[in-house]
């Protein structure tokens, strides 16, 4: 069975370097799994929707609206999938937190690099961990785990997002 993961992301998207802006401060990926059965189903049903809130040729984005109308359209939205029983699944990670990480484990690797006594070369390259990779990854984690717990091994995941820049797509594949 074919599953579509549709997701995107929100709120910080940095490197391993970068403290938090404020406190608190989180990245999220988040999406909906939909079944392929659902598709037309659910595309009629959002489109009817987008009607009632965007002209004919706008770019449907929210931020394009009023403050009262994001709600309404939320609500509208979340319960056409809801009833539809599709499942939702997100990665959060808070930024202080993936750079303490980041900076516990790198001083790990540098205690270790100061009692090596090998003549082996070890390539010293070192490249900065993406927290957007790192929110992808749990993300695509969870997708999979819930397509093997409803189809077992016979699934196609695809993944639609809005574009993301080459450097940030080409590390996805390095997560």
């Amino acid at each position: 069975m074919r599953i579509y993961l549709i997701a995107d992301e929100s709120g910080a998207k940095g490197y391993q370097d970068r403290s938090e802006a404020y406190p608190g401060e989180t990245g999220v990926f988040a999406g909906y799994l939909v079944k392929e059965p659902q598709t037309v189903s659910l595309r009629s049903r959002l489109a009817k929707i987008a009607t009632r809130y965007f002209a004919a040729d706008a770019k449907y984005h929210i931020t394009s609206l009023k403050d009262s109308e994001k709600q309404a359209i939320r609500a509208d939205v979340f319960g056409v999938l809801d009833r539809a029983g599709t499942a939702c699944i997100y990665e959060a990670i808070h930024v202080e937190g993936f750079k303490t990480e980041c900076d516990r484990i790198e001083a790990i690797r540098e205690s270790a690099k100061a009692v090596r006594r090998s003549f082996v070369k070890v390539s010293q390259n070192k490249s900065k961990e993406s927290l957007h990779q790192h929110l992808f990854q749990g993300l695509f984690a969870k997708a999979i785990a819930y397509c093997a717990d409803c189809c077992g091994r016979d699934f196609e995941l695809t993944i639609l997002t809005d574009r993301i820049d080459r450097a940030i797509f080409e590390g996805l594949g390095k997560s």
